[in-house]
């Protein structure tokens, strides 16, 4: 287990074992936890994802206005101080921003979240999830239907 809150081990991939290098493009990751955003940015990086971390939605939202492209995807926490996830998802699409968006929680967030998955502005992914389920859902997130 990488981290109590964010991750289980699925038992498929020793934590050493490399992934394949298959991905490119920059990845928003918003999570005020240290341990789960260290975990997932090794995991995205591994696969070959540039990732740009930030700390709460407000930060993400500083760090997304400095991007000269915007990012491929952002994985985003619902529960974060200074701003949460759904905040920071509702100023993203203010902003007139399409950015395919991945919301994480350890919290029972479907019913916040699922107004949101009904659009089609973002998915949900629950913790905990495994390394697999997290890139899954990233790519089904990163891909247009």
């Amino acid at each position: 287990m990488v981290d109590g809150d964010a991750f289980r081990d699925d038992g498929d991939t020793p934590p050493d074992e490399p992934f394949a290098r298959t991905e490119s493009g920059v990845i928003l990751l918003v999570d005020d936890d240290t341990w789960a955003r260290t975990a997932i940015r090794r995991i995205l990086t591994r696969v070959g994802f540039t990732v740009v971390e930030a700390v709460d939605g407000q930060d993400a939202l500083d760090h997304y206005g400095r991007m000269i492209e915007p990012p491929r995807g952002v994985i985003l926490d619902l529960a974060m101080p200074v701003m949460g996830g759904l905040a920071c998802l509702e100023a993203l699409r203010a902003r007139g921003s399409v950015v395919p968006v991945l919301m994480i929680s350890g919290d029972d967030a479907e019913h916040e979240a699922s107004g949101f998955a009904r659009r089609g502005d973002a998915r949900l992914l629950q913790k905990p999830f495994s390394a697999h389920e997290l890139l899954g859902a990233l790519r089904e997130t990163l891909t247009p239907t």
